[in-house]
């Protein structure tokens, strides 16, 4: 027969790898009757040796009615994954392939374990980051307060700028405390937002005086460009905006040696209830490489370190900027240039609380601060301080 070519090269291989392969096969005609089952069903699927019986014939069926099916036998587990067997348009009967995952199901189980602990470590981590702050900025306001009272008596000079320094350190170590809070609640998700009514006219100027001092004391221009046909009223996260403003603006004023940074406000989309708000914050910094700025909302990362090893910072800002806008369900996307500067814009929908446009505004930092200075001063009170630590009472 092997002189004369009588065998069949090819369906000799076909049932070598049907016969020797490790997972099982089982064909069945169209009443269910095992027709065919390989050596390694027997290994998957014992219960083969009963199936003709017609009680096990229901399992069968059973069996064959899902695409895909899984159990355990003995601590293996198994999947099974079924397919008719035509010829031309008529129907012969069925095949089931079956698969031994006892490993997969193993590792699974151990990546949702592992899953579980990392979990648990990151609660831990959040619940410790949150007592470290809080235990952190108590003393941090007492060197802040202690600091600010040295700098309001009459002392020499040299104390004077001690004092001042010191001051400005614990802001900004107290600046970098809340930074790390903000970021372990937002990955926790533990950041509430709270709606409330603001007006919008009063928020873009409170942003606007910060980073109008900021920018005139690097010698930059600080411009605002607002929409007069903004809502006079809005609803929603005012603390997060204000962060975001905030944040967004201070990123640009590190990265700008001259020139100018220009907030511009614009509303795009809007009805009678809701209104898309564009922040864009535009600089004339040093810009971005198309790499660096896939870089920018990453945790702790600073980019071009050579040319920004002056600039301070932990790296923080942008990563909360990014997960407090995602959080309240808006977009944030950058448009750089190497060398020419750098546009971020956040999109973010609000309620609308006072449909009436807010008309021209004249956000000139003197009359701003004209405006802020007239406030009533009280000469005299009596004021009840309660507090368990000694030196918050001082």
């Amino acid at each position: 027969m092997v002189k004369y070519g009588l065998l069949d090269t090819v369906q000799l291989a076909r049932d070598a790898i049907v016969d020797n392969t490790k997972e099982g096969l089982l064909v069945v005609d169209t009443e269910y009757n095992v027709l065919y089952a390989n050596p390694a069903l027997y290994e998957l699927y014992p219960e083969i040796l009963a199936l003709n019986d017609e009680k096990e014939k229901a399992g069968l069926r059973e069996l064959f009615s899902q695409p895909e099916n899984v159990y355990e036998s003995n601590g293996v587990y198994c999947e099974i994954r079924i397919s008719s067997l035509y010829e031309g348009k008529k129907l012969h009967g069925y095949m089931a392939w079956i698969f031994d995952m006892t490993f997969i199901n193993n590792y699974t189980n151990e990546i949702l374990l592992l899953k579980d602990e990392a979990e648990k470590a990151n609660h831990a981590k959040t619940a410790f980051l949150a007592n470290m702050s809080h235990e952190i900025r108590t003393p941090m306001n007492a060197i802040l307060g202690f600091s600010e009272l040295i700098l309001q008596q009459d002392n020499p000079k040299i104390t004077q700028e001690y004092a001042s320094d010191i001051k400005r350190s614990a802001k900004n170590l107290l600046h970098i405390i809340n930074e790390v809070l903000d970021v372990s609640k937002i990955e926790a998700g533990k950041n509430e937002i709270v709606l409330e009514k603001y007006y919008t006219q009063s928020l873009l100027e409170d942003v606007s005086m910060v980073i109008a001092h900021q920018a005139n004391e690097k010698g930059l221009q600080y411009i605002a460009d607002v929409d007069k046909e903004l809502p006079y009223q809005l609803r929603g996260g005012l603390g997060e905006i204000r962060e975001i403003m905030i944040n967004v603006l201070n990123n640009a004023v590190k990265y700008t040696k001259k020139g100018s940074i220009t907030l511009k406000v614009s509303c795009k989309e809007r009805n009678e209830n809701y209104v898309v708000i564009h922040f864009s914050v535009i600089d004339t910094g040093i810009g971005m490489k198309k790499a660096d700025a896939d870089k920018l909302f990453e945790k702790f990362s600073q980019f071009d370190t050579k040319a920004n090893r002056n600039v301070e910072g932990t790296g923080l800002g942008m990563s909360i900027v990014k997960g407090l806008v995602e959080q309240m369900g808006g977009r944030i996307y950058v448009d750089s240039e190497y060398g020419k500067g750098t546009t971020i814009t956040v999109e973010l929908e609000q309620e609308i609380a006072d449909g009436r446009p807010i008309g021209e505004v004249d956000f000139c930092m003197e009359n701003m601060q004209e405006k802020n200075s007239e406030k009533e001063f009280v000469t005299s009170a009596k004021i009840l301080v309660v507090d368990d630590n000694e030196t918050n009472l001082k």
